[in-house]
Parts: C-alpha cells; sequence; structure tokens
C-alpha cells in the first residue's frame, strides 16, 4: 500500500477531486515528479505527514491509503500514472522529538564527518 495526502475537501494540486474507489490515470508523457505528469504518493503514513508541510502544505488535511502504479521515486515521495483512494486512515500524532530524530537520521545518512556521526 501507499498513501495520500489530500485537503479536507479531497482535493489536492489544481483542485484535483478525488473520490473513494475511483482510479484516476494521467495520460502525458512524461514520468517526472513535481509536474502534472504524475500523482505524487508515499511509502508510509509516517512520511506523508512529515513532509506535508514541505510538498502539499495542507493546513487540514487527510491522509489516504491508495493504490497506484510506480513510474519515479526520489527516496522521499513517488510518482503514479494511476491512483485509486481505497480507504482513509488516522492521521498519527509525530512528536516534535520524533521529528527531530528523524532529522537527525536524515542528516547521518548523508553526512560523511565520521566525528559529527
Amino acid at each position: 500500500m501507499k498513501y495520500k495526502i489530500t485537503n479536507k475537501n479531497m482535493q489536492t494540486y489544481g483542485d484535483c477531486q478525488w473520490v473513494i474507489g475511483e482510479k484516476k490515470e494521467i495520460n502525458k508523457k512524461g514520468n517526472t515528479l513535481c509536474t502534472d505528469g504524475v500523482f505524487h504518493f508515499y511509502d508510509s503514513p509516517e512520511l506523508a505527514i512529515i513532509f506535508n508541510h514541505i510538498h502539499g502544505d495542507y493546513q487540514d488535511f487527510r491522509l489516504w491509503e491508495i493504490d497506484c502504479d510506480e513510474v519515479a521515486h526520489d527516496g522521499l515521495k513517488g510518482g503514479s500514472k494511476w491512483q485509486k483512494i481505497i480507504k482513509e486512515i488516522p492521521i498519527l500524532q509525530i512528536s516534535l522529538e520524533q521529528k527531530v530524530e528523524f532529522a537527525i537520521q536524515c542528516a547521518k545518512s548523508v553526512c560523511k564527518d565520521v566525528e559529527w556521526n
């Protein structure tokens, strides 16, 4: 399963309206993330929530379990040519401590300084 964030009205970028159980498809060429050539998704509910503020920035958001294909991925989010919302899932509460730990682990994964790590 993959995960998607929408606003409270089940809409995403460009006022794209989502409906539970309805398959949406993009027939444009290209698989580049952050374009209108793909729909976005996350690999976990936690990543969807953490990255909402830098990707969609929905203030009152909803979290969905979805089915989709995968045509692109940058390590943070994925892109697909089709998606179908399966069901709404509860929004997890992620503490400040958990967010800081996540940030530290991200930094450690790319930092090559042995002393810092």
